[in-house]
């Protein structure tokens, strides 16, 4: 949101024109909803020498058009010096010289502007005051239509933001929830995993001990075997030597 715009909505006039005349670019910039300085100026009835300020600053934002499609005039209330002025707007300039010649350049226009735009802030400001006991007091008491639908927009943005930030917090607390129940979980599994560590060095120890019991079973198997090797030869020896002393006495 540029500043100018910002001094626009919330009314303050008495800078509106000073920063018009130190950056009369932010005369161009327009909200989300289209809407620029010189709409916020109409609706809010700002004095005639804001208007013509932010109005030379950057002419063609007369006929920029807000997001429904309505340009500042519209906004304007339809016998206020704003309105008169926005129709017509270098007829109200009582510098003649300020206004553009035939045939004269962008560059030319945009020059004369710089330099005479102080002098005719200056004698608007007076002409607005001369013009205040009839024009503005008028102006001031005329039900506007437009002030009505803007106070509605308003008031239905207004209305949209806070459901808009009730919605969020809902999704922030279900947010809290769900990570609470995640670290419950978290910790659950991380428990889980502590346990089937212990397990898993258990198991690994009773099968280094089951792997020596085996040897040693080994190691008993291999010597029964020997001895059993040993007991058949010392039978089959056995059995030659009666074989043999049977022969001998047959």
């Amino acid at each position: 949101m540029s500043t100018l715009f910002k001094y626009a909505c919330f009314e303050k006039f008495d800078k509106v024109v000073e920063r018009a005349n130190t950056h009369p670019q932010e005369a161009k910039y327009q909200d989300g909803n289209g809407k620029t300085a010189l709409h916020m100026l109409a609706v809010n009835k700002a004095p005639l020498a804001c208007v013509t300020a932010v109005y030379f600053a950057y002419p063609e934002a007369l006929e920029m058009k807000n997001s429904i499609g309505a340009t500042p005039l519209d906004w304007a209330a339809q016998d206020s010096v704003i309105s008169h002025f926005l129709r017509n707007p270098w007829q109200h300039n009582p510098d003649t010289s300020f206004a553009p010649e035939i045939g004269s350049s962008k560059e030319e226009i945009e020059d004369d502007r710089t330099i005479t735009l102080a002098e005719k802030t200056e004698m608007l400001q007076e002409k607005e005051t001369a013009d205040d006991d009839f024009s503005i007091g008028e102006e001031r008491t005329m039900p506007c239509r437009q002030s009505q639908l803007l106070i509605q927009l308003k008031r239905e943005h207004v209305e949209e933001v806070s459901a808009i930030c009730k919605k969020v917090e809902r999704e922030r607390e279900d947010m809290r929830n769900s990570l609470k129940r995640f670290e419950k979980r978290e910790s659950e599994l991380q428990d889980k995993v502590s346990y089937f560590e212990v397990k898993q060095c258990q198991g690994i120890n009773l099968l280094n001990s089951l792997k020596e019991k085996i040897k040693t079973l080994q190691d008993e198997v291999n010597k029964l075997q020997c001895e059993n090797k040993e007991i058949k030869n010392n039978f089959e020896e056995a059995d030659r030597k009666h074989e043999q002393e049977k022969s001998e006495l047959n």
